[in-house]
């Protein structure tokens, strides 16, 4: 009874403090334990070039996932309205401290074009689109 009411309350944030370890660590600790991918190409470190699509001066939206973790509420549903409200050539840009597999999976699955590179070793930025139509 107390973990079905716990798990109701608090976040991944708090728990982490409980855990003595900090909310990315256990995002990826996480992600391990459930066998997902950790970096989205095969070999580590290997980055795609960035394509032609992503354009700075096209985004619409900035998203901090950090931010919205240790508020302890998960991105995911903000990042996908705000791609669903997305008009050709415009972008969302999610800035992370992790690289946000799951969600580039889901936003991918969901017909998206998706692009997420390191700016530095703690700093991750993902670009979102509409795929052209066609």
């Amino acid at each position: 009874m107390l973990r079905k009411t716990v798990a109701k309350v608090t976040t991944l944030e708090a728990a982490a403090k409980v855990g003595g370890v900090s909310g990315r660590d256990l995002v990826t600790a996480l992600r391990q334990a459930a066998g997902q991918p950790m970096e989205e190409f095969a070999e580590a470190g290997e980055e795609a070039p960035e394509p032609e699509w992503v354009r700075e001066g096209t985004v619409v939206e900035t998203i901090d996932a950090d931010a919205m973790l240790a508020a302890g509420e998960v991105p995911l549903g903000t990042v996908v309205a705000a791609a669903g409200r997305l008009s050709a050539g415009s972008l969302v840009k999610v800035t992370s401290g992790f690289r946000p597999q799951p969600l580039i999976e889901a936003l991918r699955n969901a017909g998206r074009r998706v692009h997420c590179s390191q700016e530095g070793p703690e700093r991750f930025v993902t670009f979102i689109a509409r795929k052209p139509e066609g």
